[in-house]
């Protein structure tokens, strides 16, 4: 059997905290990914490990999605986007910070 090396690393982070085998969450995800197999991953699949900076553990059932603002203007449009949103939250401390920032990279990189 050839193993999809992506669907492995993914079973793998699905396994911890769940009482799951790798491979148990292996077969899982190579059942739900029958219509859209990983060898031609683009857009949206497993590229990175989360965890929290102070080593805390992560919610194993959480969802995150990762965006790298310094080479992606969609990424910087999101963020800022993100900053609308969470100010119509009360947040407009954070908000002002996330846009701050996106300004600090874009003048970096232009």
């Amino acid at each position: 059997m050839t193993v999809c090396v992506k669907c492995w690393n993914d079973a793998y982070m699905q396994s911890l905290g769940t009482g799951k085998t790798q491979y148990e969450c292996y077969i899982e995800l190579q059942s739900e990914r029958e219509d859209d197999p990983c060898e031609n991953a683009e857009g949206l699949y497993h590229k990175y490990k989360i965890e929290k900076a102070n080593g805390e553990p992560i919610d194993p059932t959480a969802q995150y999605f990762v965006l790298r603002i310094d080479t992606d203007p969609a990424a910087r449009a999101a963020m800022l986007t993100y900053a609308d949103e969470i100010e119509k939250n009360h947040e407009a401390v954070f908000a002002a910070k996330i846009r701050k920032w996106m300004n600090e990279v874009a003048n970096a990189i232009s």
